[in-house]
């Protein structure tokens, strides 16, 4: 892993094989390490949003994949970012 840094960006799957939560684990991991990197969550799986809050990791956004496209949650993970 890179030092720790505000220019880190880590972008996770949510579902690693047939874990759904494989992403979020994996995130507090990081955290562990890195309390200043971003933390971006890439999923089909957008009724998973609320699942990341338990996870305490403070993401910077949860990005829900539909369809060949790439959506962001129309408000961030902290519920500031209104699109």
């Amino acid at each position: 892993m890179p030092e720790p840094s505000v220019n880190n960006v880590y972008i996770l799957k949510l579902e690693i094989d047939d874990d759904s939560q494989a992403g979020l684990k994996f995130s507090q991991e990081i955290r562990k390490f890195d309390l200043k990197a971003s933390i971006i969550f890439l999923t089909v799986h957008d009724e998973f949003l609320s699942t990341t809050y338990k996870y305490q990791v403070e993401a910077l956004d949860f990005i829900v994949k539909r369809n060949d496209s790439i959506e962001p949650v129309d408000a961030g993970i902290d519920g500031e970012n209104e699109k």
